[in-house]
C-alpha cells in the first residue's frame, strides 16, 4: 500500500529548484546556499521551466529557490506571473514557494489568485534574542505578521524550525517554537540542523562549540510531535558530509599533536562516530594502514590489497577502514578532502609523537566502534607489526572487549624483515595470508 501511494506522489508532484540571483540576506550561521549567486535572465528562467514541465502532468509543483521567491531581485514578477500562468495552463492546482516575511506583500500575494498557494517560511526558532544570534535577520513579530497576511489571501503557510541551534536552551527553545508554530502554520517542517559547506556554524563546530546532533539524538528530541499531522520531521534534508568550502582547504603537511587534531579531522571523526552509517552488508571490517600516494586506492598498497581482497570470495563482505593520522576513514572517503590532501612523514615522528599519536587514535577508533562495532561480525588487521595504528587499533579493542585478528602470521612477517625486506605488506607470501585469513571466515 505505502509504495503504491509514494509512486502515485511521485507522479502529481514536482519539485523544481531554479537558479536565479542570491538570496537578499544570505547571512544565517547555518545556510550556505544563501550565499550562491546566479545570474537573473527572465528569458532563460522561463525557457528551463519550460523544460521542467514538460512531461509532468501532475497537479502539485513545489519550488525551492535557496532565497526569497517573492524577492523581485531574485526573481522578477514576470517570471512570477509566468509561473503563475505556466501553472494554470497545465492545470497544476497547488504550488508552493519559499520566502523571507519581508517580500510577503498583499500586491505580491495576488499574483497567486486561483492557485492554492503554500508559502515556506523560515522561522528556525521563535524567540528575538535566539533569531539575531543565529543572524536571521528578522523578528518574531515579522513572522506572524507575514502569516496574517498569507492566511487573509486565503493561502497556507508552511513554517520551518531547526532542532540544536547555537543558542543557549536550545531544546526548551524548540519546544516554544512548536508550540507557536502549531498555532499559526498550517504545516511544519523540523529538521535536524546540518551545517552546508559555506554556512559559518561549520566553524563553530571545527573549534568544538556546536556539533550536530545523532540521529538518535535528534528523534528523542522530535518524539512528541512525530503523530502530529501537520508536522513533517526530517533529519537529513539532504545527503550530508562534512563538505569543507574550497576556500577553506588546505594542504595539511606536518608531524605532531596540531597535525594529528586538525579541526576538519575532527569534523570528520564526529561524523563519522555519530552520523555515519558503514554500508550495509559489509561485516568484515578490514583496518589497512594509510599510504603515501593519495588518494589512497592509487597507492600500490591498496592496489595489492584490493586484489587480494577481489580474490576472496568475501569481497563483498568486506568493508576497509583506514587508520591514519586523520584518524578513523572508512575507504569509501578516501579521495574526500582532507584525506586525499594530507602528508606526514615519519621519519621526523618522535617518541613522544608517536605516544600521542596512539592515544588520539585509540580514542577516536573507540568511538568509532562503540557505534558501529555490531555492524560488523569480523574484524580484521592489515598492518607494519611495528606500526603505531596497529598499536592503537590493539589497545581500542582490547579496551572494548573485541576479538582482532591480525591478517598474516607474526612469524611470516618476521622472516621477511629478517631477510631484509622493507616493505613486508608488498609481499606474496603476507597477501596470500591475507586472503587465507578472509577465506577462514565463516
Amino acid at each position: 500500500m505505502k509504495a503504491n501511494e509514494n509512486k502515485k506522489v511521485q507522479e502529481t508532484t514536482k519539485t523544481i529548484i531554479p537558479r536565479s540571483g542570491k538570496c537578499s540576506w544570505g547571512k544565517c550561521i547555518f545556510c550556505g546556499y544563501g550565499k550562491e549567486e546566479y545570474p537573473v535572465n527572465v528569458q532563460a528562467l522561463k525557457v528551463w521551466l519550460d523544460r521542467q514541465l514538460l512531461d509532468f502532468h501532475g497537479d502539485t509543483l513545489k519550488i525551492y529557490c535557496s532565497g526569497s521567491f517573492l524577492d523581485d531581485e531574485q526573481f522578477p514578477r514576470e517570471f512570477r506571473e509566468y509561473v503563475v500562468k505556466k501553472c494554470k495552463d497545465k492545470g497544476i492546482k497547488h504550488l508552493q514557494i519559499e520566502s523571507r516575511p519581508e517580500f510577503v506583500t498583499d500586491e505580491k500575494l495576488e499574483e497567486f489568485d486561483e492557485l492554492d498557494l503554500i508559502i515556506g517560511i523560515g522561522l528556525e526558532v521563535a524567540d528575538d534574542q535566539a533569531l539575531k544570534l543565529i543572524a536571521k535577520g528578522f523578528t518574531v513579530k515579522d513572522y506572524l505578521k507575514a502569516v496574517e497576511k498569507i492566511h487573509k489571501h486565503g493561502f497556507k503557510v508552511k513554517a520551518y524550525v531547526l532542532v540544536n541551534l547555537p543558542v543557549p536552551n536550545w531544546e526548551k527553545l524548540f519546544h516554544k517554537t512548536m508550540e507557536l508554530a502549531r498555532k499559526t502554520a498550517d504545516r511544519i517542517v523540523v529538521m535536524n540542523l546540518l551545517p552546508h559547506g559555506k554556512a559559518p556554524i561549520l566553524e563553530m563546530w571545527a573549534r568544538g562549540e556546536w556539533k550536530p546532533l545523532s540521529r538518535k539524538d535528534f528523534e528523542k528530541v522530535v518524539a512528541p510531535y512525530m503523530n502530529d499531522p501537520k508536522v513533517e520531521v526530517e533529519f537529513e534534508t539532504f545527503r550530508f558530509i562534512p563538505n569543507i568550502p574550497n576556500e577553506k582547504k588546505v594542504f595539511i603537511e606536518g608531524v605532531g599533536k596540531d597535525y594529528i587534531e586538525h579541526p576538519w579531522y575532527n569534523i570528520w571523526q564526529d561524523w563519522f562516530s555519530r552520523i555515519y552509517e558503514p554500508p550495509a552488508g559489509k561485516d568484515i571490517a578490514l583496518f589497512v594502514p594509510c599510504s603515501y600516494t593519495k588518494p589512497y586506492s592509487r597507492s600500490k598498497t591498496h592496489r595489492l590489497i584490493d586484489k587480494a581482497v577481489k580474490l576472496s570470495e568475501k569481497a563483498k563482505r568486506i568493508h576497509r577502514i583506514v587508520i591514519s593520522s586523520p584518524g578513523v576513514i572508512p575507504f569509501e572517503f578516501n579521495n574526500y578532502y582532507p584525506f586525499n590532501a594530507y602528508e606526514w612523514d615519519e621519519r621526523l615522528e618522535t617518541p613522544e609523537v608517536k605516544e600521542e599519536y596512539v592515544r588520539i587514535n585509540k580514542e577516536r577508533i573507540k568511538k568509532y566502534l562503540k557505534a558501529h562495532g555490531r555492524h560488523y561480525k569480523h574484524f580484521i588487521a592489515y598492518f607494519r607489526l611495528e606500526s603505531e595504528s596497529l598499536e592503537a587499533l590493539k589497545q581500542a579493542c582490547d579496551e572494548l572487549g573485541i576479538k582482532l585478528v591480525l591478517g598474516y602470521n607474526p612469524e611470516t612477517y618476521m622472516r621477511l624483515v629478517n631477510e631484509g625486506e622493507k616493505r613486508p605488506l608488498f609481499r606474496e607470501e603476507l597477501l596470500h595470508e591475507l586472503k587465507s585469513k578472509l577465506e577462514a571466515i565463516k
